[in-house]
């Protein structure tokens, strides 16, 4: 058992065996993961914004976290009003959700729904 321990020990050392690393898993709040690696306030273009989250994306994917899981996310990321200068989520009088600025979305009798930054975590309606 020493002699065993020892043997590894020493191939390891030396570079002649590698040790594995724990396989990586998926975070249980993928989409919390990625807004605490890119805050929706610190990019200046939703460009910068998608960048972040693509690459955080990838890193997840490596993680094991579901394609279909993933997919959402991008989706949301990209319709945010993140990087994008005097852009709100507005809930249109028929009740669907856009990006424009406050002051179309009101003059066209919507109104900003408030505490959402994309398409996604908007609630209009009833």
């Amino acid at each position: 058992m020493m002699r065993t321990l020892m043997l590894t020990l020493g191939l390891v050392l030396f570079g002649l065996a590698t040790v594995q690393p724990a396989a990586a898993t998926c975070p249980a709040d993928p989409q919390a993961a990625v807004s605490q690696a890119c805050p929706c306030g610190q990019s200046s273009k939703h460009g910068q914004f998608m960048k972040c989250v693509s690459t955080q994306l990838r890193g997840l994917k490596a993680q094991g976290c579901a394609p279909k899981d993933l997919r959402k996310l991008a989706k949301c990321a990209n319709s945010s009003v993140c990087g994008k200068a005097n852009e709100v989520v507005c809930c249109t009088k028929s009740n669907r959700k856009k990006l424009t600025t406050a002051e179309k979305c009101v003059s066209k009798g919507g109104h900003v729904a408030t505490g959402a930054n994309s398409l996604c975590e908007a609630k209009c309606g009833a």
